[in-house]
């Protein structure tokens, strides 16, 4: 993951400070990173660029605006589930994290589909790098902002 990033939209650029909800999309395909920044471009959705990580793999993220989610929704085909970031209750609290599923998935023998239901996380948690590294159980996920050097980590209540 060499690629420089991008936030293309002011908002977008505070999501970690700002009472709106967003939702956070992944992969560990950077064509297919560039095709979604790409689409959000033309579609004038506004973005802001993350690193992340799930059980061990390396992803591409984004940061979106939830009022921007139909939009997106046709260019996420395939995306198995999204990462729903509710508002900030106040300025000392931290967002409610939920799983949304989207589309079918086949995990193991057996097909998953989007009729699961949501699955809340907990509150998504920023820590610093010395505090995430120093962290004796490391999360199976997380997700990294470098223009704020935080790590992310839902955690349950």
């Amino acid at each position: 993951m060499s690629r420089s990033f991008e936030t293309n939209d002011a908002e977008t650029s505070n999501w970690s400070d700002n009472l709106e909800s967003y939702f956070v999309i992944g992969t560990p395909a950077p064509r297919v990173a560039e095709m979604w920044a790409s689409r959000m471009r033309s579609l004038g959705v506004g973005f802001k660029e993350v690193k992340g990580e799930y059980k061990g793999t390396g992803e591409w993220g984004f940061v979106v605006n939830l009022r921007d989610f139909d939009a997106m929704l046709p260019v996420l085909g395939g995306q198995e589930s999204v990462l729903i970031l509710g508002p900030k209750p106040s300025a000392t609290d931290h967002r409610p994290a939920t799983l949304m599923f989207l589309s079918a998935a086949v995990v193991g023998d057996t097909c998953m589909t989007a009729n699961r239901p949501p699955v809340y996380l907990g509150s998504f948690v920023p820590y610093t790098r010395e505090e995430f590294e120093d962290r004796v159980h490391k999360p199976d996920g997380f997700t990294y902002d470098p223009s704020e050097d935080l790590f992310y980590v839902a955690e349950h209540d």
